[in-house]
């Protein structure tokens, strides 16, 4: 684990949700809705420093604890830690709407959003802090394989 390339991805990847936010106004501009929730410069800029805080927190709770253990362990598949990072933000919202009033359509869409953007996030990290050591982990190993040359 090279812990620059961790850092950086710890400031860089909670960006990668705003894939998530741009993916909602499309789909308000193809419904025919416009930018009507985005009233003005002001709840455009709060919607998407509040996006932007609850990405980097859940990445500093709870993905860097996990990429540590897996680092720990020597374990850098792609798949997994796309299954994790997906499946912590899920079952959060799960959790959180327990016992609550909201109607059904609301907490579907707000686990799909957590849903995406923990998989946008974690495509991001996993690229800039772990695709990298992984490449150079495979070189080195293969080239212990090789025969030495006499």
């Amino acid at each position: 684990m090279d812990n620059k390339r961790t850092f950086f991805a710890t400031l860089i990847a909670p960006f990668a949700s705003l894939i998530v936010l741009v993916g909602m106004i499309l789909e308000s501009i193809f419904n025919g809705q416009g930018l009507l929730f985005f009233d003005s410069f002001f709840v455009v800029y709060m919607f998407i420093a509040g996006f932007l805080s609850q990405s980097m927190l859940f990445l500093l709770v709870y993905g860097l604890p996990i990429h540590f253990l897996l680092s720990k362990l020597k374990v850098s598949y792609y798949t997994l830690y796309l299954l994790l990072g997906s499946l912590g933000p899920i079952c959060f919202k799960i959790l959180e709407h327990l016992g609550t009033e909201t109607p059904i359509s609301h907490r579907y869409t707000e686990i799909m959003v957590f849903g995406f953007s923990g998989f946008a996030v974690t495509t991001a990290f996993w690229f800039i802090a772990v695709y990298p050591h992984n490449k150079t982990m495979k070189t080195d190993m293969a080239e212990e394989r090789r025969p030495a040359a006499y």
